[in-house]
């Protein structure tokens, strides 16, 4: 792993943190009253809950899918070759992990809704970054392997 890439990853997710710290109620304006509302779980909480899950589960199995590529179910490395990955999402995008990385920011974007400025920004920067490390994996997998499927996306499935 790039040096850079390193540290870029760190501050992100450190900020990521901050930002949800920074627009908590009560942290942003001292004079600012609290109103807690009687419905705990409204709708967005619902469907902003069950997309995050969504998207963790299938980083999950691209993440496992990656892994067996190169290691046996009990963890042994059989290869250090690269593979074309196939199955389950990878039918429809190179990088499943990246679309599934830009469900569950955008299903905190959701759960908030939508009121905290600096999750949007956390989640423009998510979908930029996500979409062209995407494109350029993509590009990748099309010139190291002569049989990629033509159809197949980079990051979102039947868009891009």
């Amino acid at each position: 792993m790039n040096i850079l890439h390193y540290f870029v990853g760190f501050a992100f997710y450190f900020g990521a943190g901050l930002s949800l710290i920074h627009d908590a109620v009560g942290f942003e304006d001292a004079k600012q009253r609290v109103h807690i509302s009687d419905q705990w779980w409204i709708w967005r909480h619902i469907i902003g809950t069950i997309i995050f899950l969504l998207g963790f589960i299938l980083q999950y199995y691209t993440h496992r899918g990656f892994a067996l590529l190169r290691k046996t179910t009990d963890g042994h490395v059989v290869s250090t070759a690269h593979y074309m990955p196939c199955g389950g999402f990878f039918e429809y995008v190179s990088c499943p992990h990246y679309f599934a990385e830009i469900l569950m920011y955008l299903s905190g974007c959701l759960i908030l809704g939508g009121k905290s400025y600096t999750w949007w920004l956390l989640c423009l920067w998510v979908v930029t970054n996500q979409i062209l490390t995407g494109l350029m994996s993509h590009q990748w997998y099309q010139q190291k392997f002569e049989n990629y499927p033509p159809k197949r996306k980079a990051v979102i499935p039947f868009i891009v």
